[in-house]
């Protein structure tokens, strides 16, 4: 199956989706993609949502023969206020159960639901695979550490942590991945490519992950002092 892609790259999962194409990338020509489903947290906003459709049930069926029933004028409102509540724990359980990140020749796109950046490639001054400080930012999900780090992390693992300016200021953000060190060696070869891209078939795919496994570890090996001094407070 062809992708279209810059020199070299791999692609995490050549298929795109509707969310993808309509909202992140538009025409853009991608060249690496990464999907990180989180079961965990879709399950832990998915519990109330059916705890609270469990009571609303309840309500609506033993109210005429509860000790003390809600007022039969007031009744309608109740019940709504909790399918609405229900509806929005469901909501955010299948918003934030999906992590992608995108690399296309002009930007890197992370969108953890419907929140996340746009990172111009001209823009980003590092990117490296950190180990993710949960203490650090108080749990997972979308997160604002110390020294205003964004993560966009949903559960544990390594993380792709990307330095950028913006309006003459440096930020950081951490991104959590399928594949971490595929993402950032991807990133990091965009960067080097530019806008120059080519279509590569699967036949190149073992070449170019081979290739792409050799430049992440002269990243890593290169940056391994930096790896190990904590976030900026």
């Amino acid at each position: 199956m062809a992708g279209l892609c810059y020199p070299g790259a791999v692609t995490e999962g050549r298929k795109t989706d509707d969310y993808e194409s309509r909202y992140m990338t538009g025409n853009a020509v991608v060249g690496h993609r990464d999907k990180r489903v989180s079961r965990g947290i879709a399950g832990i906003l998915m519990l109330p949502a059916l705890l609270t459709l469990a009571f609303t049930l309840f309500i609506g069926f033993t109210n005429a023969t509860a000790a003390r029933p809600v007022p039969a004028q007031a009744l309608p409102f109740v019940l709504a206020g909790l399918v609405a509540f229900s509806g929005m724990f469901a909501l955010l359980s299948l918003t934030f159960s999906v992590l992608r990140s995108v690399v296309t020749d002009r930007e890197v796109i992370v969108k953890y639901g419907l929140w996340g950046p746009r990172i111009p490639l001209d823009s980003i001054t590092s990117c490296k695979v950190v180990p993710y400080q949960w203490t650090q930012f108080g749990g997972w999900g979308i997160r604002r550490g110390l020294g205003g780090v964004w993560a966009y992390v949903p559960g544990p693992g390594d993380v792709v942590e990307i330095a950028y300016t913006e309006d003459g200021k440096e930020k950081r953000i951490q991104v959590g991945a399928q594949n971490a060190p595929m993402l950032a060696a991807e990133i990091q070869r965009a960067r080097k490519a530019g806008p120059n891209l080519r279509i590569d078939t699967a036949d190149d795919d073992a070449d170019a992950i081979a290739e792409a496994e050799r430049e992440l570890a002269a990243t890593e090996e290169a940056a391994a002092p930096e790896a190990k001094k904590p976030l900026a407070r």
